[in-house]
């Protein structure tokens, strides 16, 4: 556990192993600090060749809902498309570019996502934007603080998710661009597939009051794989 000590001003602040100062207002923000250690795990932990997968906790990511009004969808995917580049989605499916993502979310509803720092100072940023820009067409709920993510990646991603979901994730059905409400050990997900070149990469987005018990699955199916753990 980091160490806290007083900053001038009053702010707290930590010190990793090595010394590095790290700002202690994001160590208590995020859920995954104390929930998932960084590291590798499985049977051949020391070597780097045995490891399958990668995760890495999304510390800063702005996440919101939005919900077109009734007749709306059409314009409201114009919209989007020319203040952002991205109209909304078909079912199953997710769109992004270098500063903004958007997936398919449920009936009516889409759920979009923005690393902080790329042009958004936080999550309130992008949904005042997005408001902005659509202009009544619909509701943007901020759920950013309601949230957790992470990415993971590498060639065992499919075996991994295989043991928690039912979800049919042959190559030719689930690849780049599809996403999917699931449930993994009764944790309620949104997956993305981000990329499948050359190795699956996901991210999955769940209830921060959730993180425990998904990380504690995700340590024990995911080390007969080499998972490696990286630092949030």
């Amino acid at each position: 556990m980091p160490d806290v000590t007083p900053a001038p001003g009053g702010r707290a602040q930590a010190s990793k192993g090595d010394g590095a100062p790290v700002d202690a207002t994001l160590l208590r923000a995020s859920p995954w600090v104390g929930a998932l250690i960084p590291g590798r795990y499985g049977p051949q932990s020391a070597s780097a060749a045995a490891v399958g997968l990668v995760a890495e906790p999304l510390l800063e990511l702005a996440i919101c809902n939005i919900m077109p009004r009734r007749g709306m969808e059409e314009a409201l995917s114009e919209r989007l498309g020319t203040g952002f580049g991205l109209p909304l989605p078909g079912i199953g499916k997710a769109l992004f570019n270098e500063r903004l993502g958007i997936a398919w979310d449920g009936h009516r509803r889409w759920r979009a996502w923005a690393p902080i720092g790329q042009g958004w100072g936080h999550g309130k940023d992008l949904v005042q934007a997005l408001r902005e820009a659509l202009d009544g067409l619909g509701a943007v709920v901020d759920q950013s603080h309601g949230h957790a993510a992470i990415r993971i990646e590498g060639p065992r991603v499919r075996a991994l998710l295989a043991k928690g979901t039912s979800l049919d994730l042959h190559p030719e059905r689930f690849r780049a661009g599809d996403c999917a409400p699931i449930t993994i050990a009764g944790t309620a997900i949104h997956l993305t597939a981000l990329t499948d070149d050359p190795a699956l990469a996901v991210q999955l987005q769940l209830f921060r009051s959730h993180v425990e018990a998904f990380a504690h699955w995700l340590v024990r199916a995911g080390g007969e794989f080499g998972l490696e753990v990286r630092e949030v």
